[in-house]
């Protein structure tokens, strides 16, 4: 439902758009990620013998493929009118997982290590100006001042299960079993800058770089625990601000058709809550929580423009 609504917004875009001279452009692409991800909370206030952070979940490499369809439009007038839409879902992933548990001093007394899988997944993102700034241009580069509103919607779980530094006893688990699942949903909004480069008749370099805000609740299920109730099991939710750049190259291999490579990274921090049991009717406990997120794309694609 929310592909079909993203897909049913670009199309009523470019549709407004057509009637009045906009340059449509559709795109394909593939996109490697790689990303770091940890999700902390601190229980220390509740027993001093306890870390701060209590434990920390930590998708220490998790790579992904994901397929990417984008729309974009372009007024061919001078009107400085545009917007680009860009959805995407993943087709694999792999990486490691490690969960860590601390006493006071930061003394690992239970560290255990899993590999991950990528469920299903949804990302969207759109871009159009920002109103009342228009671009700046100087002989080939131009700068455009935009407003930017991305969601996402996806799964990152771990299978299997082995001792790391230190543990107790584990269940015999096979290696493609998921451990611990983590529901990801959120979404982000900001502004940021776009410099486009014309390098040539045929080639552009395209830099976006962005500042945004937003929320991001995720949904953890432990499938070997039995004392926090029904799943889902650790509830948290975050406020998050964050930095997006990209930069693309594109070549124009005809008037219709440009070939594109395109590499990105960003940083996201969060503080917020994680709820223990939140499933129960009165859940265990409220914590305070952090969440760290760095990752890196690249990505190859090519665009029909009509």
């Amino acid at each position: 439902m929310i592909a079909r609504g993203v897909l049913a917004l670009g199309l009523a875009m470019g549709v407004a758009g057509g009637a009045s001279g906009f340059e449509l452009s559709v795109g394909a692409s593939l996109k490697g990620q790689t990303e770091r991800l940890s999700l902390s909370h601190d229980a220390s206030f509740v027993d001093p013998i306890l870390g701060n952070p209590t434990s920390l979940l930590e998708y220490g490499s998790a790579s992904s493929i994901w397929a990417e369809l984008s729309l974009s439009g372009r007024d061919m007038a001078e009107s400085g009118l545009w917007f680009d839409l860009a959805a995407a879902v993943p087709l694999t992933g792999w990486g490691n997982f490690d969960d860590y548990d601390y006493l006071a001093g930061q003394l690992v007394f239970s560290h255990t290590s899993s590999g991950v899988a990528i469920g299903e997944g949804l990302t969207g993102a759109l871009r159009v100006p920002m109103p009342f700034l228009g671009e700046l241009r100087q002989d080939n580069l131009a700068i455009r001042p935009y407003l930017t509103a991305s969601m996402e919607r996806r799964t990152l779980s771990a299978t299997g299960l082995s001792c790391g530094v230190i543990c107790g006893p584990l269940p015999a688990v096979p290696s493609d079993l998921p451990v611990i699942s983590h529901d990801l949903s959120g979404w982000q909004a900001g502004a940021g800058v776009w410099l486009a480069v014309e390098l040539s008749q045929t080639q552009t370099l395209d830099v976006h770089a962005e500042l945004v805000g937003g929320r991001l609740g995720v949904s953890d299920t432990h499938f070997l625990r039995t004392d926090l109730g029904p799943a889902p099991h650790i509830a948290y939710d975050f406020a998050t601000l964050g930095v997006q750049v990209r930069a693309a190259y594109t070549h124009a291999l005809t008037d219709a058709l440009a070939f594109t490579a395109a590499a990105g990274g960003s940083l996201r921090r969060g503080t917020g809550t994680a709820t223990f049991g939140a499933s129960l009717p009165s859940p265990i406990g409220t914590f305070d929580a952090d969440l760290v997120q760095m990752s890196g794309t690249l990505s190859l694609g090519l665009h029909a423009t009509f």
